[in-house]
């Protein structure tokens, strides 16, 4: 049996930095590190994943910008019942699942985001605009935001039926295309 590096050593250093559950701690560490406001720990984390990407899962921190903003609604729809939160949370991945497709560009994911969370808003608009409450100004300011997500939500529908309907066309120029003119047709 080989002998163990000793610890700190050149050695011991190239076999830890080399190990996944080593990178997770010094992740996890480097984590806390920039949520006390280090600059430095962010590009460290960020290198540590380089290293190992397969960790990146666990920093729900790193999420795309579409994903947090889902997950934000996603809560605000929910207001507080994490049964409500699950349905949800499973509404809101069957949306996007149905207008991504098989292989989505990242056009097709900004604009699946779009809908998706224009979506939440306008369910959490909905939710609050039928809760009873006695205030006319309250009422009104609930039915306002209302209308304003549906607005979004019809927006953000209309982005992606366009882009849809010209990827389904094949985004063809018109007329017909000609790669060689004759010398008569250039003049």
């Amino acid at each position: 049996m080989a002998k163990k590096p000793m610890v700190g050593s050149r050695a011991w250093e190239e076999r830890e930095t080399n190990n996944p559950e080593f990178a997770r701690h010094i992740i996890k560490d480097l984590k806390n590190q920039a949520k006390q406001g280090k600059p430095w720990a962010a590009d460290s984390v960020l290198r540590w994943l380089e290293k190992f990407p397969e960790l990146k899962a666990e920093m729900p921190e790193l999420a795309d910008l579409a994903a947090k903003a889902e997950a934000a609604w996603v809560l605000a729809v929910a207001a507080g019942d994490p049964l409500a939160e699950r349905a949800a949370r499973d509404e809101a991945a069957q949306l996007r699942a149905s207008l991504l497709g098989p292989s989505p560009s990242a056009l097709d994911k900004i604009l699946a985001g779009m809908v998706v969370v224009a979506h939440m808003g306008y369910q959490r608009a909905a939710f609050l605009a039928a809760q009873r409450i006695d205030h006319s100004g309250v009422r009104e300011e609930r039915d306002r935001r209302l209308s304003a997500a549906q607005k979004r939500l019809h927006e953000a529908l209309k982005g992606w039926k366009l882009i849809a309907g010209k990827k389904a066309k094949g985004l063809r120029p018109k007329g017909n295309l000609k790669v060689f003119q004759s010398g008569q047709e250039a003049a």
